[in-house]
């Protein structure tokens, strides 16, 4: 007999490395794919030997449909999202890796100081990220936008209904009482 899994309380995490969650999470996905196709040809099945109506393939074909467009964007979002991670994991290797970019410990000799610096190649970024990093950086945060409200007037200058000013007449029976009175 398997051994139970221990439960977590709702709202708190899991815990463990992201990898594991991740790998938890495509499990899930493909076993709500698995049984919406095993839906799908069931109904499929029970139409085509007229033991249901025709329709009857309809609404499970339509979750499949729809649940294959969420699974779509969950994989460009999961594609970003790992593009994201090696993006930031670069510079922090190649910063630990590359020993120039430790401090002198001793002052160069004259010499060295008129020699020009050797040029290395800048490091490789992929097109997603090199596209948004310097348009992140170009683009200065928007500004609040002021609303003229006084176009809410109407032609004679009154002001248009509102439903909230009358709070007094909200609750039931109340509208009776002030029409009587």
């Amino acid at each position: 007999m398997p051994a139970a899994r221990r439960e977590t309380p709702r709202g708190e995490p899991r815990g463990g490395p992201p990898e594991a969650e991740h790998k938890r999470v495509l499990a899930a996905r493909r076993r709500l794919l698995g049984m919406l196709l095993i839906l799908v040809i069931g109904s499929g099945a029970l139409a085509f030997t007229e033991l249901a109506a025709w329709w009857v393939v309809v609404p499970p074909s339509v979750m499949l449909l729809g649940y294959m467009a969420l699974l779509r964007a969950a994989a460009k979002a999961d594609a970003e999202q790992r593009e994201l991670a090696r993006a930031s994991a670069a510079p922090a290797r190649s910063s630990a890796a590359s020993p120039a970019a430790a401090p002198p410990v001793a002052g160069p000799a004259p010499a060295a100081r008129s020699a020009p610096p050797a040029r290395s190649a800048p490091p490789a970024r992929s097109a997603p990220a090199a596209r948004s990093a310097p348009a992140a950086r170009s683009a200065p945060p928007p500004d609040a936008e002021v609303i003229d409200i006084s176009a809410s007037l109407g032609p004679a200058g009154e002001e248009f209904y509102d439903q909230y000013a009358d709070a007094k007449l909200r609750a039931v029976g109340d509208l009776a009482r002030a029409l009587a009175s």
